[in-house]
């Protein structure tokens, strides 16, 4: 990281706070929003960072904002080519679902699209190729059909179950 880079803060939930620099935080759509110069051809101007103490992160836990952060750094690197970046991307997102469930909820607040594209396919691979009761089963989803309602079902949609 170069000298000139600015460092922005950002304190987490649960008040762990973080040094990030500017060019990886605004891969966050959220905090390039919050230090947006609206005045000014929709530039992006830091807004007095220096005059902030900290960036609060409402909604996120230190343990998955560094997570995220980690990706924000890694997708900001010019020495990983992309086939690495690729390679990278699918050992990160090889979590269990709670810490894919939180980590979903982090980037959604943090608005980081390639991110959450990055997880929901996790997700999808997760169920692909599964029947219903195993997909409930894995994530732990009530079945609110009736017997009679899931039979009409199986019946009016049996392509979908080939």
């Amino acid at each position: 990281m170069s000298t000139s880079q600015k460092i922005l803060k950002l304190k987490s939930r649960d008040d762990v706070i973080f040094e990030v620099s500017e060019a990886a935080a605004f891969q966050s759509g959220m905090i390039k929003n919050m230090l947006k110069d609206d005045g000014a051809d929709d530039a992006i101007h830091i807004v007095e960072v220096e005059k902030r103490d900290v960036i609060p992160i409402l909604e996120v836990d230190g343990r998955f904002l560094a997570m995220v952060i980690e990706y924000w750094n890694k997708h900001l690197s010019e020495k990983a080519s992309e086939d690495e970046i690729k390679r990278w991307d699918v050992e990160f997102v090889n979590k269990d679902q709670s810490l894919l469930y939180h980590l979903i909820m982090a980037a959604n607040y943090l608005d980081t699209p390639g991110l959450i594209e990055l997880l929901c396919w996790r997700v999808a691979e997760m169920i692909k190729g599964r029947k219903p009761e195993e997909i409930r089963q894995t994530f732990n989803i009530k079945n609110d059909f009736s017997p009679e309602d899931e039979a009409e079902i199986y019946k009016q949609y049996a392509w979908a179950f080939e």
